[in-house]
């Protein structure tokens, strides 16, 4: 064989070998993500990646053809066309890979040049295998079966909200039997979640009352299996929210009682908590131990939202500095199987009144880009949180700013799950549309399902 052609095929080989070892070889499922430059429209982005625009308008949620500078599209396929002014950087930041894994992937010797109109290949990692999870909020028949039968393939367990005890230990009532029944016929796993819920809201007060009195503890436990027995639920999540650093011991002590008396029967027992980044910080979650918790739970279940919030300032609502720095105090631990990162589904929506305050409201994702697209408001992105936001002005002259998520902000969460190897995510919740981050999910995981 002529030595040339021996070498190239070599070559060759060593290439792919390389793509197989790190990355998953390119399938009809693979994506890229496209940022809308100012001057684009959705016509001439279908036509720069051989698209057609009612496949780019499914895959991102977009009813019409208007799209705004800055807006993050998700593309079918693994070749990436280089717009003016870009850079490795900009694009592999945008997929949140690194410059060296983008340059390599594509045998580029100095990443810092780059032509506009030349093409490139962006790696698709390999699919693991997670378990997924969402709440969601019983309505009516009809209501919850469509929303159930809608998400069947993306979720593996569903935790039904939600029950709450009384002064006395007593559950409430709710109306799920479609939601428990529809949740086995889907092959989603029904769990039912227990709140500390009250007419003040997540209450702290009556979390100290049940929590510190051994008589009602008992008493709660045993409505819970009760609560489990009769109505066909798998396990029971516990959304108990600000619970005091004082009532530390108290709910370390419930929950390994509660799995005292529910595991051996084969129920499951999992907990959502707050995102800390140690024992005791912040001070203000210092009540939830995640040592103790991770080794009773079944699933532990990391809040890892909510930074920012529609009663406090604007700004990000799941920054990825945080989110991380949630993690890497999680996974060292609570054993890594026991995990699942929480995913916010929502935006939120501040508007600036006049004494200098802001007051928001919560929206779905696909509400906060129909925003943006109704009032012609690109879309900034900020690199430090990865999370994209904009301002608009609404009709009676009042100033508005929007943090919501997007592809570019879900694949660097996405990530952080296949590289700390933890169990899965969950996310609240169901029925608010977010087609990036479904079509994301579908691609980038085998999904787990009883």
């Amino acid at each position: 064989m002529n030595k040339i052609v021996l070498a190239t095929i070599i070559l060759c080989l060593a290439i792919t070998q390389f793509h197989t070892q790190a990355f998953a070889q390119s399938t009809s499922s693979s994506f890229i993500i496209h940022e809308v430059k100012a001057g684009e429209s959705l016509w001439k982005i279908a036509n720069k990646y051989n698209q057609t625009v009612s496949s780019i308008q499914k895959r991102n949620g977009l009813s019409t053809d208007q799209i705004v500078p800055g807006q993050s599209l998700l593309i079918p396929g693994t070749t990436y066309t280089i717009s003016r002014g870009e850079s490795l950087w900009t694009i592999a930041n945008r997929h949140s890979l690194s410059v060296r894994q983008l340059a390599r992937f594509n045998g580029m010797k100095d990443p810092s040049v780059v032509r506009a109109g030349a093409k490139i290949y962006i790696p698709q990692y390999k699919k693991h295998r997670i378990m997924t999870g969402a709440y969601m909020v019983p309505k009516n028949k009809e209501s919850d079966q469509s929303l159930l039968r809608n998400y069947r393939p993306l979720v593996s367990q569903i935790g039904v909200f939600e029950y709450h005890p009384d002064w006395n230990g007593n559950l409430s009532s709710l109306q799920a039997i479609t939601a428990i029944t529809e949740g086995w016929k889907q092959h989603m796993v029904p769990v039912a979640v227990i709140t500390n819920l009250s007419a003040k809201g997540f209450d702290h007060q009556l979390a100290h009352h049940i929590l510190n009195n051994p008589s009602l503890r008992k008493k709660l436990i045993n409505n819970i299996e009760r609560l489990l027995r009769y109505n066909d639920f798998k396990g029971v999540n516990i959304d108990f929210e600000g619970v005091r650093s004082e009532d530390r011991t108290a709910l370390n002590l419930f929950m390994k009682e509660l799995a005292n008396k529910l595991q051996p029967s084969g129920f499951t027992v999992s907990i959502a908590v707050p995102p800390k980044q140690g024992d005791r910080y912040p001070s203000h979650f210092a009540g939830y131990d995640y040592a103790a918790l991770g080794k009773v739970v079944d699933y532990m279940f990391l809040m890892t939202y909510d930074w920012h919030w529609f009663g406090g300032p604007p700004g990000p609502i799941a920054p990825i500095n945080q989110v991380r720095a949630t993690l890497n105090y999680a996974v060292n631990t609570v054993p890594k199987q026991k995990l699942f990162l929480g995913i916010a589904m929502y935006a939120y929506d501040w508007i600036y009144l006049r004494n200098g305050a802001t007051k928001g409201i919560s929206r779905s994702q696909n509400e906060a880009v129909k925003l943006a697209m109704d009032h012609g408001a690109p879309i900034m992105y900020d690199l430090s949180s990865k999370s994209p936001y904009f301002f608009y002005t609404d009709k009676k002259g009042n100033k508005h700013v929007v943090w919501f998520e997007d592809a570019r902000s879900m694949i660097a969460k996405y990530r952080l799950i296949s590289q700390y190897g933890i169990r899965g995510m969950g996310g609240w919740k169901l029925g608010l549309p977010f087609p990036q981050a479904e079509a994301m999910l579908r691609q980038m995981f085998w999904i787990e399902k009883p």
